[in-house]
């Protein structure tokens, strides 16, 4: 038999001991949760920031090689299979953005809503310059031909502002459709139009979070939804006054008419799905949404900028001087 050494006793924790332990485990990792989630979104909102630049680039690079800006929304599709529906500012900026492959499947006359040859073209494609990584919203929707999927965009042309005089817009239940930015239907706006000046001119913000109801029900409402980062417009003329007979739903853009992350916006005018024209500027950062300018710079906006000065960065020929720091 082996006797135990005197002063040798085996020793454990003891129960109090043992919580103490577990109690400031869990107060590190308290501490370290959202330290972790503030550099995620930090390097998301980063890559959000550099998308968008990539596309400002690739809008400045198409200039120069065009003489003018692409189309908010062109009406060009008066061929094929789906009718008159041509493309939005995207599509032309594909060559722009290591995307000529894609391009180069693609018949700028034919339309890109339900098209024979468009459709499958689109099916099943993505690439990560259309998403900011914060988003919560689905990167794809159900294709147009029904028989895939096509990628959504949470990154929207600024077509202009409602508050600009009624001679510019357009107005109907889908909402106010403008023309006092760059990027409206058949748009055709070259640089020097820009007479406000290209640091004072937004060429396309972010639609990257729900939009809620009163009952905060969360609805995918945005420019591309649902028919594709792809899909234009299908009248061949420009924002003129009053209204027109025709679909007035102009995908891909947005005409400035609420805040940035304005809350609980479903059903306020100009605010739908499938399309308003009024859908809000909004996104997964916290305090506001990135900006592409016209200077291809990139700007992060604050949701407290009042809707005037947002609605006048929404113009590139109003001559107001904006005295909001932005």
């Amino acid at each position: 038999m082996i006797a135990r050494l005197p002063g040798k006793a085996n020793k454990a924790f003891t129960l109090i001991e043992l919580l103490v332990v577990i109690a400031i485990i869990a107060v590190l990792i308290g501490l370290l949760v959202p330290a972790v989630q503030k550099v995620r979104e930090a390097a998301n909102r980063m890559s959000c920031t550099n998308n968008l630049k990539q596309w400002g680039l690739a809008m400045h690079s198409f200039h120069d090689a065009n003489g003018k800006f692409p189309a908010g929304t062109s009406a060009t599709g008066l061929t094929g299979t789906g009718g008159a529906w041509g493309y939005s500012w995207l599509i032309p900026l594909l060559p722009y953005v290591e995307q000529q492959a894609l391009y180069s499947k693609l018949n700028m006359n034919n339309s890109f809503w339900n098209d024979g040859v468009n459709g499958p073209a689109l099916n099943n494609v993505n690439f990560k310059t259309l998403h900011c990584p914060s988003s919560p919203l689905p990167e794809s929707s159900n294709n147009n031909t029904n028989t895939g999927t096509a990628p959504n965009t949470g990154y929207v042309g600024i077509a202009g502002a409602a508050n600009e005089a009624a001679a510019s817009t357009w107005s109907s239940g889908n909402g106010i459709v403008g023309s006092k930015g760059v990027l409206f239907p058949n748009s055709t706006v070259r640089m020097a139009d820009l007479t406000d000046g290209t640091t004072n001119i937004i060429l396309v913000g972010e639609q990257n979070n729900w939009i809620t109801d009163a009952a905060n029900n969360k609805n995918d409402w945005r420019g591309s939804q649902p028919h594709s980062f792809a899909m234009g417009f299908n009248r061949p003329n420009k924002p003129s006054g009053g209204g027109d007979p025709g679909d007035l739903r102009a995908f891909n853009t947005t005409t400035i008419r609420y805040q940035i992350n304005a809350p609980k916006m479903a059903g306020q005018p100009g605010v739908a799905g499938n399309l308003g024209n009024n859908i809000p500027l909004n996104s997964a950062h916290t305090g506001g949404a990135n900006m592409l300018i016209g200077d291809a710079s990139v700007k992060f906006m604050r949701d407290s900028m009042t809707l005037l000065t947002l609605q006048n960065l929404a113009q590139r020929d109003d001559g107001v001087v904006i005295s909001e720091n932005y």
